[in-house]
């Protein structure tokens, strides 16, 4: 949190946002609250939320933002997760050494990757809610150790906006909170000691090692601020402007505590400063770019410019050649530590040599959008580029977003960085009463294949008319438009679609969609997670569907605006997954791992995220898929959906049957060891209702012995407990992961990699560092059944085919193989129910139990699964089937490898 060192402020506060009363206590030095102190009792005094209005507070010295401090929503949010970016990148930071890249994104999270292996080392989610949470800033300190990313966050909870430091594993270990406007620009002084926050309201100059301001500045002609720079010295610059003309370029300087900005420049009238302004590496130069940008302002000539002035006097001293590129306009400017000068212009770079004087050379990049330029070498940069991807049988693929490294030697260094799923310009939704048809298509085709909600299918083909299926144009009531327009009343309209009677509208802005009729008047007003490209209206105004930024098809009630289904489609055109708001799913094979749930711990604390996948049993639920589909009501369709199985459904909330959370501590991430036994130290968090009961950990994929087995029982630990492991690993780098299990399920793991730096030739210590365990395996595969019209052609095969790929990892993965097959007709009923009982009593602690069924299935009309055996009769299937809760307690029965 932002903080004057030994001052508090007690604010009280009163009323709605529009109407708020208050007083402010300040009380000098000598106060002696700490800031843990003050943490603590925030999260163990319950007076503090219900009985008290009063709050202790950290604040800078920007005027304060007068909004009550809430605790963020618990409430589990359903969210994207592909393993990249699911919305645009906003922002990035590459450290020093070139090791590390972070990426800030409009999806709410930052992401922390290794540049030499293209790994993703770590997702950073701060607190977000449905609607506010977007990252556009992102710093990496000099020593690659700290990381800070920060954007527009729920003002309620941190006065204003927020920044988030976090360590390189990924944990938040500061926030910096009470910033006024969007946080565009954060950055680190050369000798790391201050921390620089730009937003669109003003500047924060911090002391980076105790949080304590050190200067501060909004601009004095109150003009948003559009970018911000800092130098090696600690001088600042930023550009603003004040929306009607023109824009000004600003020098300020510390003294006594405070920036003096004394120093501006202004654009021609009818251009804007481009992007934030750049300090040569000895901050004697600064560059800036400008473009047309005020249409309003008639100008002769359109063509842009780019300029260096001197520091401090603000004086032109020079402009390098800036032809030969579109507009003459230029973008991202960076200074190299050689003094090279790199400018953007679409997918074109141009270096200029030292000092910017001389012959420049350009560089043409497959891409069509430069996101970001960060000096790398005396010459050299990274570069993050944007490209249109086209690939599959059915269109564009995504906006892939590409690190290049480029100077003295260009390379393309291939990092996953955004999988959005298909642009809005391929994705075609129904208009007729068939809505629950969604179109993929290519560029210029007439028709567009259909995947089929109701069987899950791609059939069939939808005629491609923009107009009824894709609108990105305001077509309704003249009075209306003219409000959107000029932003009466509707503030940042991204899409507007009318209704062909021209009776009303329906407005996408960036966190909501509304519905207003022709006089202005709203209907009704929906929150959303991010901007709607694209919005359809089915025919009979039953239905309307927005494709949105991060890929996901939303289906909303036209009557109240109530979402009720939503569609996500992998970019290979394979993988998707289709869910309900209370997160009831069906899914591809394996598209469940492409959503999730996050939970928020506060606002110290990172959210946790848990995989939809933790929660299958009960989420897992392709009949609620399909009643909603008619119903267009999921509280109604889990009720239908239970009549049918025979059942009275109760609603679950994700929250109640959370698993535990494991964070890894200490050591860190990369660390080099030595010897064979790592020392990890782990806080385990769980629900209060539903203790930790055992820990298990794996090593380069294997079962590692803690202690004499590999389940390691623990003492129930009912909230959050730090345990320390003494992990053994083989003589090599190794891969660690930690499983944590409660009443709920088996944790999402906590990773760990080791780089081993000892003698490769060691001995184990006490023998085996891991121990191999035995696999036991019951095989069973019927493609003979009693009943000739049950045949399978090769479920016997898979079961053979499956046994035999096992026996050859005897000696390797596992110390032995042992199998029990059954073929055919020797897989009756009470074969399989006594080969379930063989494995039962067959593994041990040390051992793996593995279950393979091929052969058909069942679910009864009470909603039972039923493994069908040889003798499988349908017309008794409770006498002659295998009942799933069998199966099931049979493997719970077993130590199982999670």
């Amino acid at each position: 949190m932002g903080f004057k060192e030994g001052y508090v402020d007690l604010a009280f506060f009163h009323g709605r946002r529009s109407k708020q009363h208050g007083c402010i206590l300040t009380l000098g030095p000598g106060v002696g609250i700490s800031m843990s102190f003050l943490l603590k009792w925030r999260a163990k005094s319950s007076l503090s939320r219900s009985l008290m209005s009063a709050q202790m507070l950290f604040t800078f010295a920007l005027p304060l933002v007068w909004a009550q401090q809430n605790e963020p929503d618990s409430s589990p949010i359903l969210r994207i997760e592909t393993g990249g970016h699911v919305d645009a990148v906003s922002g990035s930071a590459i450290d020093p050494a070139g090791s590390w890249l972070v990426t800030t994104s409009q999806d709410k999270t930052a992401r922390l990757w290794e540049i030499a292996s293209g790994r993703l080392l770590a997702v950073l989610r701060p607190p977000s809610s449905i609607t506010a949470g977007a990252l556009y800033a992102a710093a990496i300190s000099n020593d690659g150790e700290s990381i800070v990313v920060g954007g527009e966050t729920d003002e309620r909870w941190f006065g204003g906006n927020a920044a988030f430091v976090f360590n390189r594993q990924g944990h938040l270990i500061r926030v910096v909170d009470g910033i006024r406007g969007r946080i565009i620009r954060i950055a680190f002084t050369q000798d790391n000691r201050m921390l620089v926050i730009g937003s669109r309201g003003g500047i924060k100059i911090l002391d980076f090692g105790n949080s304590t301001q050190i200067a501060s500045v909004s601009d004095k002609a109150s003009r948003q601020i559009t970018g911000v720079s800092i130098s090696a010295a600690g001088d600042v610059a930023y550009t603003a402007f004040d929306g009607r003309s023109s824009s000004v370029l600003v020098l300020c300087q510390i003294q006594s505590r405070r920036l003096s900005c004394d120093r501006e420049v202004a654009s021609r009238s009818g251009f804007t400063f481009a992007w934030p302004p750049e300090f040569s590496v000895g901050g004697s130069t600064l560059s800036v770019a400008e473009r047309y940008y005020f249409s309003s302002v008639t100008v002769s000539d359109k063509s842009g410019s780019l300029y260096f002035y001197s520091v401090p006097d603000l004086k032109q001293v020079g402009s390098p050649v800036v032809e030969g590129v579109h507009d003459n306009e230029f973008y991202h400017l960076a200074w190299t530590s050689g003094d090279c000068l790199i400018g953007s212009n679409n997918g074109n770079l141009r270096f200029w040599p030292p000092a910017g004087q001389g012959t420049y050379h350009d560089v043409l990049l497959p891409a069509s959008v430069i996101d970001a330029i960060h000096p790398s070498g005396p010459c050299d940069a990274y570069v993050l580029a944007s490209s249109l991807s086209y690939g599959g049988p059915y269109g564009p693929s995504t906006r892939d977003v590409s690190l290049y490294r480029l100077g003295s030697r260009s390379v393309a260094v291939g990092l996953p960085l955004v999988q959005v799923g298909l642009p809005a310009s391929s994705i075609y939704l129904s208009a007729l009463s068939d809505w629950w048809r969604v179109g993929i298509a290519s560029p210029g085709r007439s028709v567009a294949p259909a995947f089929n909600l109701r069987n899950r299918t791609i059939e069939g083909e939808l005629q491609v008319r923009s107009r009824s299926y894709h609108s990105t144009t305001y077509a309704g009531p003249e009075s209306l438009g003219r409000q959107l327009r000029e932003g009466q009343n509707f503030d940042d309209v991204i899409n507007a679609l009318a209704l062909e009677d021209r009776s009303a509208v329906i407005v996408s802005h960036d966190n909501n969609l509304q519905f207003v009729r022709s006089d202005g008047t709203v209907k009704w007003s929906v929150p959303v997670p991010n901007m709607a490209f694209s919005l359809t209206v089915s025919s009979g105004h039953k239905v309307f569907a927005g494709r949105f930024s991060d890929g996901v098809v939303r289906w909303y009630r036209f009557s109240d605006g109530k979402e009720f289904l939503a569609f996500f489609l992998h970019p290979d055109q394979k993988r998707w997954v289709l869910w309900t708001p209370a997160g009831y799913y069906d899914a591809s094979p394996g598209g469940e791992t492409l959503i999730g749930w996050q939970v928020n711990q506060g606002k110290s604390r990172a959210a946790d995220f848990f995989p939809v996948s933790r929660f299958r049993e009960i989420f897992n639920r392709p009949d609620v898929i399909d009643q909603v589909l008619d119903s267009l009501d999921e509280r109604e369709a889990v009720v239908r959906a239970g009549e049918r199985r025979g059942r009275r459904n109760q609603q679950v909330s994700v929250g109640e049957v959370l698993p535990p959370v494991v964070d890894i501590i200490s050591p860190a991430q990369d660390s080099a060891v030595s010897t064979q036994i790592v020392p990890v130290k782990v806080l385990l968090r769980t629900p209060g209702d539903a203790s930790v009961t055992s820990v298990r950990v794996r090593v380069n994929g294997q079962a590692a012995v803690l202690g004499d087995a590999r389940d390691l029982r623990v003492e129930p630990i009912r909230s959050a407990d730090v345990l320390e492991l003494k992990v053994p690993i083989p003589p090599e780098d190794s891969d660690i992961l930690i499983f944590a299990e409660n009443k709920n399920g088996v944790s999402v793991p906590g990773a760990l990699s080791v780089r081993w730096r000892g003698n490769r030739l060691s001995a184990p210590p006490n023998g085996e560092v891991l121990a191999k365990p035995k696999l036991y395996l019951l095989a069973v595969g019927i493609s003979e059944y009693q009943n000739p019209e049950y045949r399978l052609n090769l479920a016997a095969k898979d079961a053979r085919d499956f046994a035999a790929a096992l026996a050859l990892q005897r000696g390797k993965l596992y110390r032995d193989v042992e199998a029990k097959i059954l073929i055919d007709r020797a897989a009756s009923r009470d074969a399989v129910v006594d080969g379930l009982e063989w494995l039962q009593k067959q593994v041990t602690g040390r051992d793996v139990g593995m279950l393979f069924l091929a052969g058909h299935g069942i679910n009864s009309t009470d909603g039972l699964y039923y493994f069908a055996p040889a003798n499988f009769d349908l017309n008794a299937i409770k006498r002659t089937g295998v009942v799933f809760t069998e199966i099931k307690e049979t493997l719970s029965g077993l130590t199982l490898l999670s």
